[in-house]
């Protein structure tokens, strides 16, 4: 939940001003298998990122719940 995120008024996918906001909106798309135009758009001039912080956040947890129940 600490990510690093800008302090701009909204997001956008965008490495060169907004880098932190990027990575986070490409690994929510990655790990909930969403198109990641359907992702940027949901998240579309947000300026609390705490909803794409806490997505990124449950999906990673799933994740290594899943891989360490199937190993």
């Amino acid at each position: 939940m600490s990510a690093t995120t800008d302090s701009e008024a909204k997001s956008a996918l965008d490495w060169q001003k907004q880098p932190g906001v990027t990575n986070l909106l490409q690994i929510l798309a990655l790990l909930s298998n969403r198109p990641q135009d359907e992702i940027t758009r949901r998240m579309a001039g947000q300026n609390q990122l705490r909803r794409a912080k806490k997505g990124v956040a449950d999906k990673v947890s799933q994740l290594l719940i899943n891989l360490q129940r199937d190993f």
